[in-house]
């Protein structure tokens, strides 16, 4: 009976695999554990304390404005923009990079990063990336990408502490 575990596999199409596999090697009739993906597994998950995601409409809109307050840009550009900085942020975030406290420390890290002398565009750059980031987060609410950075720290912990109580054994399979 392998119905308690749970095995998280890197995409559905080897849960068919690793569910037929299992039935092919089992000397009897068989309990399949529960095969998800990392993601819908985290996604799924019933846990507390963690706040409503913003949505991703309102996050779009949210840069828009702070892009248009400041006007850096032609408004005509202003959504390409937006949708460009919403996509910079996921990744940031996945990365989990910390955001510099100024936009001079940001513009700092670019230009070591990249091995440049000052630059005024880096600078530039490195000013807008900062402005956005703070408004996002001046919001309080995560956006999906760090709601999902989130969830998995807290599943994290609820793994950990399950272990140590003897609950759900949990397998990981990787590519």
């Amino acid at each position: 009976d392998l119905s308690s575990v749970l095995i998280l596999v890197p995409a559905l199409p080897i849960a068919a695999e690793l569910r037929s596999a299992l039935l092919r090697k089992a000397p009897r009739p068989l309990l399949l554990p529960r095969i998800d993906t990392l993601s819908n597994w985290v996604q799924s998950a019933d846990l507390d304390g963690i706040p409503e995601t913003l949505p991703e409409s309102a996050r779009q809109v949210l840069l828009h404005e702070a892009l248009s307050e400041r006007g850096w840009f032609d408004e005509a550009a202003l959504w390409g923009i937006a949708s460009e900085m919403a996509g910079l942020f996921d990744e940031l975030t996945a990365a989990a990079v910390q955001l510099p406290d100024d936009e001079v420390d940001l513009a700092d890290q670019l230009q070591r990063a990249y091995a440049l002398r000052t630059s005024a565009p880096l600078a530039f750059e490195a000013r807008v990336v900062h402005e956005l980031w703070r408004a996002l987060a001046a919001v309080g609410r995560p956006d999906a990408a760090a709601a999902y950075r989130l969830r998995l720290g807290a599943l994290l912990h609820k793994v950990a502490d399950s272990r140590c109580s003897g609950a759900q054994p949990l397998l990981v399979l990787l590519d």
